[in-house]
């Protein structure tokens, strides 16, 4: 809004797109002169290249992602959790680097309230502050939480499916999960097409979340 600019915002859940997909953003984000947003861009990120398997395609996207950087002229901004595996090679290309600290409660009930559609019903017992203060969730976690608890509303058989506290507690649990070796919290990713839904369902749920 500040700049007068529209956002293109950038996220490949299939590798094998992901490619196509950069080639499409770049295109556009010259055509109409906007702003690009990689979301979760871990998989642009890679500091080493192997070179067989799964990690010699991410280094392929990688280089063709620089490739793509080093013609476009407009802005682009990065989000990523893994900052230290950033490749030096884009590492001198970032003119800026702005690190958030994990939200506390508040701002983690402040948090849980954007991502209910205000449109959406909910019940009485839909407690935000209780949520924030229970669930340490971050970034995308919170969207996740939220589309398993429409799943586990939707799949009562509701006429007007209803989200209930319970529904959102299940969806932070299922994110707010065990750590790796390292200490790392485990992050969930959940879409939309993860959640098994008759075609009814689906059509109110994408409708729901079209209201939000």
């Amino acid at each position: 809004q500040h700049l007068g600019k529209r956002v293109l915002t950038v996220r490949s859940e299939r590798r094998d797109e992901l490619q196509a997909v950069l080639r499409e953003a770049f295109r556009e984000a010259k055509r109409h002169d906007a702003v690009l947003l990689f979301d979760d861009c871990e998989p642009l990120l890679k500091a080493s290249e192997p070179l067989f398997g799964d990690a010699f395609e991410e280094a392929a996207q990688s280089r063709q992602f620089l490739s793509e950087l080093v013609g476009f002229e407009g802005i682009t901004v990065l989000t990523t959790s893994d900052l230290d595996d950033l490749s030096p090679a884009l590492n001198e290309r970032v003119h800026l680097k702005l690190a958030f600290a994990a939200p506390d409660a508040n701002r983690r009930a402040a948090i849980w309230r954007l991502h209910l559609p205000p449109l959406a019903p909910t019940a009485a017992d839909v407690d935000c502050a209780a949520l924030g203060a229970r669930y340490t969730l971050s970034g995308a976690e919170f969207k996740a939480a939220v589309l398993h608890a429409v799943g586990v509303a939707a799949h009562r058989k509701e006429s007007t499916p209803t989200l209930r506290q319970a529904d959102l507690e299940r969806g932070a649990e299922r994110c707010d999960g065990p750590t790796t070796d390292a200490g790392q919290r485990r992050t969930a990713k959940l879409r939309l097409a993860d959640v098994v839904l008759s075609p009814r369902l689906r059509a109110q749920v994408e409708e729901l979340i079209e209201i939000g």
